[in-house]
């Protein structure tokens, strides 16, 4: 299978893919050391800071566009408008003007094998609550105020006209900030936080069908491939087939990624034989590309004492591992600063090129 796929790129891009493989492995190789440095108890007070202790280059790649990146590393120009400019597409709906750090995450969709959770990959969540033990309070958290030593928090309870206000030590936000009127953050010494951390995020919208695409709008030949890459404004970013969640299901169903919900033209165009089964839009990652890419290095701890924000990882790029190893840093940076240990703070260092 693998020289199959190869010998199939290989017609359009020559040795363009090997190259590109050799790149992301390379890539993945560096960034896997942050596994080693949190459980070695490291932790780093700003996103930039991190990813420098993987490599050096990590930080340039923060300033520098995916498009540029490629290009100074000698990638084919027919491989970067399609291929590359494909990968941004369905994983970020954004261009090669994105990040080059980003992008490389982009393009790590690329390798495989990629797994998935049986049952659905929401289970890695409500199990690691489950195992940690802690108490789920399910409430809306209107306002974070800065109360002495400690945080007050006011939220809005659901079926409840009285408003919750409770004390807090620390305080890990773990949300995305896109607008400054999404959370009130009062009594810091910089009286605009929640503005200054504010930034714009991408919209996407993911719509399901279980009957099959027309081969004929898609341009292509039956059976429609399982992956349809967009580089153009096709008023889709991307479609791909899926298998059930669960062992042994055989359905299948069809995932369209697109900027805008689908009109009932497009998709009576791109699915002729049924019905959508159901459209979902969220707020799914930062816009990064260059016009919007924001010159910061948040820190993850905002007032130098007790409050946290997981969520300032996603300056350099948004994905589930990212928003994992983002609160797992600031979970180490607490428990270094409560034990004591401040040693263990910003003190990891790389001098190896990716």
């Amino acid at each position: 299978m693998f020289v199959i796929y190869y010998s199939y790129l290989q017609a359009g891009y020559g040795l363009g893919p090997l190259q590109l493989d050799r790149w992301v492995t390379g890539f993945l190789k560096k960034f896997e050391r942050v596994y080693e440095l949190q459980k070695d108890g490291r932790a780093f007070s700003t996103p930039r800071r991190l990813l420098a202790a993987l490599d050096v280059r990590f930080g340039q790649m923060l300033d520098e566009t995916l498009e540029e990146r490629m290009r100074r590393d000698g990638f084919g120009e027919r491989l970067i408008q399609e291929l590359a400019s494909g990968m941004v597409r369905v994983n970020y709906g954004q261009g090669l003007d994105v990040g080059a750090f980003v992008g490389a995450v982009a393009l790590c969709g690329s390798q495989g094998p990629l797994w998935a959770v049986e049952g659905g990959n929401q289970l890695l969540a409500s199990k690691i609550l489950e195992s940690s033990g802690a108490t789920l309070r399910e409430a809306t958290v209107r306002r974070i105020a800065s109360a002495g030593t400690r945080y007050k928090l006011y939220a809005d309870v659901k079926g409840s006209t009285e408003a919750l206000v409770e004390d807090y030590d620390l305080v890990l936000l773990a949300l995305p900030l896109r607008d400054a009127e999404d959370l009130q953050l009062s009594g810091f010494a910089c009286e605009n936080l929640a503005a200054e951390l504010a930034r714009p995020y991408q919209r996407i919208y993911a719509t399901f069908y279980d009957t099959q695409p027309n081969p004929k709008a898609l341009h292509c030949s039956e059976p429609v491939p399982g992956v349809i890459l967009s580089t153009t404004g096709d008023g889709f970013n991307s479609i791909g087939l899926h298998n059930g969640t669960r062992k042994g299901d055989s359905k299948h169903i069809w995932k369209v990624f697109s900027p805008a919900p689908l009109t009932d033209e497009q998709s009576k165009r791109l699915f002729p034989s049924g019905p959508k089964c159901e459209t979902f839009g969220w707020w799914a990652y930062p816009k990064y590309s260059k016009v919007d890419r924001q010159p910061k290095d948040t820190p993850f701890c905002l007032d130098g004492a007790g409050l946290y924000y997981c969520n300032a990882i996603e300056e350099t790029a948004s994905a589930m591992e990212m928003s994992v190893l983002g609160a797992k840093n600031c979970v180490l940076l607490a428990s270094n600063r409560l034990k004591g240990t401040a040693h263990n703070i910003d003190a990891a260092a790389a001098s190896s090129r990716l």
